[in-house]
């Protein structure tokens, strides 16, 4: 994975094209910016194929992938009718199955089959896109969250006025939107969230209260975003003694 970190390489150009890809796909979903990424060859011992994901220079994640192989996304049945054999199943954050481990050897002739293939670069693009989801908290400090608040301030200056600090300091608001995007509710429409803070009437309740308001009052854009194709929003019923245990 060594090449990856180096800007002269295909691999190192390839994997700062995918962060780019990532940083717009993080914004796009959870309005969340991805904060500068360090892409540098590791001083500890990870071996020739591993990687680590730090966060604030604190390790988070650690993987490997092969040089060797390649992921191919496609049935098992039609790598064998290419005349490759499969050497495992892969488990990649945010790429259902199928998805199979082949030799590298075997990707030119996969790719003039038509297949899709994932390298290096784009494993640990993913892999990054995934950390950067499940502590998507951690990355919401006073300083991102005040970065946001400017952003939407060009536009909408009274109601960030209106807000912060007059209802909501500038900490509990970066509070707040932690827990959002922890819930992968996006804050991408931070106004949205301002206004149903603005909305409310006396004193500002609780963070978990304040947060299960807000989410309320987001329900259509939540409700939209888990909803198929067609417009269907498949939903659950439990039993009532399971809703007393819950409640």
């Amino acid at each position: 994975l060594a090449p990856c970190a180096n800007t002269n390489t295909r691999q190192g150009r390839q994997l700062r094209q995918l962060l780019s890809w990532s940083e717009r796909l993080l914004w796009e979903e959870l309005g969340l910016p991805l904060p500068a990424v360090e892409v540098a060859q590791a001083k500890s011992n990870l071996g020739r194929d591993g990687f680590m994901v730090s966060l604030h220079g604190v390790p988070t994640i650690q993987g490997v992938v092969p040089s060797s192989q390649v992921v191919a996304l496609a049935p098992r049945a039609t790598l064998e009718s290419a005349g490759v054999q499969p050497q495992g199943e892969a488990s990649l954050p945010g790429v259902a199955p199928p998805a199979w481990l082949v030799p590298e050897a075997a990707a030119a002739t996969l790719r003039t089959s038509g297949l899709e293939l994932l390298e290096g670069p784009a494993l640990l693009a993913l892999h990054l896109t995934d950390t950067v989801r499940r502590h998507a908290p951690e990355l919401l400090g006073v300083q991102e969250t005040q970065d946001l608040l400017d952003l939407l301030g060009r536009s909408r200056p009274a109601l960030v006025q209106e807000v912060v600090p007059r209802r909501l300091s500038l900490p509990d608001l970066s509070l707040l939107l932690g827990e959002l995007v922890a819930e992968e509710v996006s804050i991408r429409d931070l106004g949205q969230v301002l206004e149903a803070v603005a909305s409310l009437r006396g004193d500002i309740p609780c963070p978990p209260a304040l947060t299960e308001l807000v989410r309320r009052h987001m329900g259509r854009a939540i409700s939209t975003r888990l909803a198929a194709r067609d417009g269907t929003l498949r939903a659950l019923r439990l039993d009532p003694a399971v809703e007393e245990i819950l409640a």
